[in-house]
């Protein structure tokens, strides 16, 4: 009688856990879900700024977009992750400890990716250039089709894609900036 007891305990316990793990799973899946309504209203605000004409806006906007929808995924996979495995009965600490020293000692060794996020987050929040410039960078041109904050990447009139680590941008040509669709 007492075995069966243990066993009705173990399935209970694992019907709770299933049923917190369920719900952090549905949580994160909401969270995202409102993260992309949320940077689309943050979008149709740059747009709707009178600073810029409705192109410059736009390109603004969809980089702006781009990189703050990827971070806050990031963030949202990243802490849903670490709440499962604690549902799942795995110690975290060690987890985040390794990840404490393992970034800490990368941070010795990645200097220059250091060097790209914050170019490139200067790139991004100077709008120095935008998706759809047409800009010199690192000696390449080309229309930019992503700004990241770490890479940007170009594709050259002969259809080449370039991928420039922001860290390697020393001066930025941007050949429409200020030009209307029209003109360029």
């Amino acid at each position: 009688m007492l075995a069966l007891g243990k066993i009705d305990l173990a399935r209970n316990t694992l019907a709770g856990r299933g049923v917190r793990i369920g719900a952090i799973l549905l949580a994160s899946l909401l969270l995202a879900r409102l993260t992309r309504l949320i940077v689309r209203r943050a979008e149709r605000l740059v747009r709707a700024g009178r600073d810029e004409s409705p192109e410059e806006r736009a390109r603004r906007a969809r980089t702006v977009s781009g990189v703050v929808r990827s971070a806050l995924m990031f963030l949202i996979v990243v802490v849903a992750s670490m709440l499962v495995l604690g549902e799942a009965d795995v110690d975290i600490a060690p987890l985040v400890a390794a990840a404490g020293i393992g970034g800490f000692a990368i941070g010795f060794g990645a200097q220059s990716l250091v060097r790209d996020f914050l170019s490139g987050f200067f790139v991004i929040f100077e709008n120095q250039f935008r998706v759809g410039d047409v800009v010199e960078i690192a000696g390449k041109t080309g229309a930019v089709e992503q700004v990241n904050l770490r890479t940007t990447v170009l594709r050259d009139d002969s259809g080449a894609v370039h991928v420039v680590p922001n860290g390697q941008i020393v001066v930025a040509t941007n050949f429409t900036k200020g030009r209307r669709s029209e003109e360029v």
